[in-house]
């Protein structure tokens, strides 16, 4: 009981602590600056199917990772792989999967198995995100493409 009381409490706290330190522009009009109904699942049903995404709108999210690879292409960027499944009946489920980017020195962690940031697979996440468009996925096929900006394991 006491463990979710202090989730529900992050889960209010962060979003709020991250609208009051961005710049004061963004805060004039923060309806068209965040997009808080998107989800993973609506993100890459969007990218799949071509409808429009919130491109260069801020999102929340929570997921679980699937996958966290680090790559050196003109800077250090991790890509973590968010995926949320959701059931079609009683026998079938959808895996949607969206792709954020974090780029810099500072987001190393994410990938050192001896750090405490660490990303497992299947570790949950709450993570903050400017959408960027659509890309292709491993699989080879679309997938949402978002930049991020700030990510904590739940």
């Amino acid at each position: 009981m006491r463990r979710l009381k202090a989730l529900l409490i992050a889960v209010w706290v962060l979003p709020l602590a991250f609208l009051s330190a961005i710049p004061g522009a963004a805060q004039a009009c923060p309806g068209g600056a965040f997009d808080f109904s998107a989800s993973v699942e609506s993100l890459a049903e969007a990218a799949e199917t071509g409808a429009g995404l919130p491109a260069g709108r801020y999102v929340l999210l929570t997921g679980i990772v699937r996958s966290a690879a680090a790559g050196e292409g003109g800077g250090f960027v991790v890509r973590v792989e968010l995926a949320a499944g959701q059931w079609i009946g009683t026998s079938r489920i959808v895996l949607r999967t969206v792709a954020v980017d974090f780029s810099g020195d500072v987001y190393r962690a994410l990938v050192d198995r001896d750090s405490p940031s660490f990303l497992r697979p299947g570790s949950t996440v709450l993570v903050v995100a400017r959408v960027v468009g659509v890309g292709t996925g491993a699989e080879g096929g679309r997938m949402a493409l978002l930049e991020g900006v700030h990510v904590r394991r739940l």
